[in-house]
Formats: C-alpha cells, structure tokens, sequence
C-alpha cells in the first residue's frame, strides 16, 4: 500500500519516498525490539522478585548467583526455567526437589506465557496468590509437599486449561468444590 502511494514521486526522481520508507523500516524495528524486551524484562522481574521471597533454602544461594539481573538476555538459561523458541518468554518454572523455603510472590502472575508451574517438596508456605489466576496458559500446577495453607484461590477456574492437572496433594490447601484435582 505505502509503496503504490510512494511509487509515482519515485518515478518523478524525489528521494524523499525512499528516505520516508527508510525511516519507517528502522521505527518499525526499533518499536518491535522496545516491545520484544519489555516482555522480556516482564518475565525477569517477576523472577527476580520470586527469588527474593525465598528466605532460605540449601539452594537459595545457588539460585541467587544463576538468577543474575546483570545477564537479563539469559533467563532462559537460568536454573529452573525454560522460555519458548520463538518469542524467549518463561513457559515454565520448575523448582521442584530443591528445598526452598518462603512465599509464593504475587508476581508469579506476571509470567504471562507460562504453561507448567513446578514447586512440589519444597517447603513453601503462607497463601497460594490469587494472582495465579492470570496465567490464562497455565496447563500444570505442582504445589504437593509444601506448608501452603488456607483455600486454592476460587479464581484459578480462570485458568481454564489447567483442568485436572494440579497436584496439590500433602500439606497444602483444601480445594473449592469446583475443581479438580488429580
């Protein structure tokens, strides 16, 4: 379309249409690498905000050196997590087995491309954040084994993928009767 308008002051000698379509090219890619690394950087916070609620843990010290905001062009490299091919956004987090102890933050909302959510036999503890109720994607829950307490957030039916694929099975909340639990 630009280029049927630009195309008659081209034939005319103009450089301008030329310069004009330049410039629209490099915006272009500017806005789409600006919006490429703010989702990126959505994703590194609410990681390094997680991290941050763990108090302690034989792990923690690992996870505080492999979770660096100095390399934020790895998190997908980071200890736990795995990103898509495509887009290098966080579509899984698993924590499993290792011994954390601390809250879940809020922030784990954020992680808006997130598919598999694993924290099983850790030793998490306070109120599973409602905030979970926005991973739209989210597909496995695994919060077994932990000091969780209070009720499954009923707005987590707003996870409608997520069906019967939560294991949340030992010390952890007692479930709303609407949902299922494997």
């Amino acid at each position: 379309m630009v280029l049927l308008i630009l195309f008659p002051a081209l034939m005319m000698g103009n450089p301008f249409p030329l310069l004009l379509l330049g410039f629209l090219f490099v915006l272009y890619s500017c806005m789409f690498q600006l919006i490429r690394s703010s989702s990126h950087f959505t994703d590194q916070s609410a990681l390094i905000i997680f991290r941050s609620q763990i108090s302690s843990g034989p792990n923690e010290t690992l996870l505080a050196t492999n979770w660096s905001s100095i390399s934020p062009n790895l998190i997908c490299n980071w200890i736990g997590v795995s990103c898509s091919r495509h887009r290098q956004r966080v579509t899984a987090l698993d924590l499993s087995f290792m011994g954390l102890q601390g809250t879940i933050s809020p922030h784990i909302g954020n992680l808006s491309f997130l598919v598999k959510l694993r924290l099983s036999d850790n030793n998490f503890y306070g109120f599973i954040p409602h905030e979970i109720d926005r991973l739209h994607r989210l597909r496995i829950l695994m919060l077994a084994s932990n000091q969780l307490e209070g009720s499954i957030p009923p707005s987590i039916q707003n996870c409608q993928k997520l069906h019967e694929n939560m294991d949340l099975k030992g010390r952890c909340p007692s479930k709303p009767m609407s949902i299922a639990m494997a």
